[in-house]
């Protein structure tokens, strides 16, 4: 998504089409490991460091360690972790609570030219108990369609029993993912959807 949508996006040369493969928002991910005061403090300290200049230096890893052994900047836990009021990180694309006006901003300036395709993981552990995964996967797709953007209504979806990176899954998985893709690739190609596909072979 930032490639397509985020800063400086026109400048970058254009792609084919676009596949989203186990979208999934890092602050709901974040509000679902952490403890509520674990998290307030976090986010509040990254604030604070990005208001004083300070946005590229490390944030204490006693607060960061939920993200594994990485060590991260105050400005990319608030693109991350969105935090309120505002929930304006730069990488939260994801989140099931934005709202219409922000979604617009995001899935909204798609161009028509380069279509969607969206293979959400029905069995993400990394996602939240409560996000209604195929009430937002349509509102994706509403949002997109809405602003004038191609989408693949067809191959889009829940891959059932699919987890976030696929690993060591079944076959049967595997192979819904594969045609979902196919397909996907071969509406591009007859100019189904977006523009006609141009091989770089």
């Amino acid at each position: 998504m930032e490639y397509v949508v985020g800063q400086r996006a026109e400048t970058r040369p254009p792609v084919d089409g676009i596949i989203l493969q186990a979208p999934v928002s890092d602050r709901e991910g974040l509000e679902k490991d952490l403890p509520q005061a674990f998290m307030n403090e976090a986010n509040q300290l990254a604030l604070k460091m990005c208001r004083e200049g300070q946005g590229k230096d490390f944030m204490p890893h006693r607060l960061t360690q939920s993200m594994g052994d990485l060590a991260i900047t105050a400005k990319r836990w608030v693109d991350i972790a969105s935090p309120a009021p505002n929930r304006d990180g730069a990488d939260d694309y994801f989140s099931q609570d934005l709202s219409d006006e922000r979604l617009a901003l995001t899935f909204g300036r798609l161009p028509p030219s380069t279509p969607l395709l969206i293979l959400y993981s029905g069995s993400d552990e990394t996602v939240a108990d409560f996000v209604d995964a195929r009430k937002l996967v349509q509102r994706w797709l509403h949002t997109t369609e809405k602003h004038g953007g191609s989408v693949d209504a067809i191959n889009s979806g829940i891959v059932e029993g699919a987890s976030h990176n696929l690993n060591g899954q079944p076959a049967a998985i595997i192979q819904d993912l594969v045609r979902r893709v196919n397909g996907f690739v071969t509406r591009i190609e007859k100019g189904e959807i977006g523009v006609k596909f141009k091989s770089t072979v």
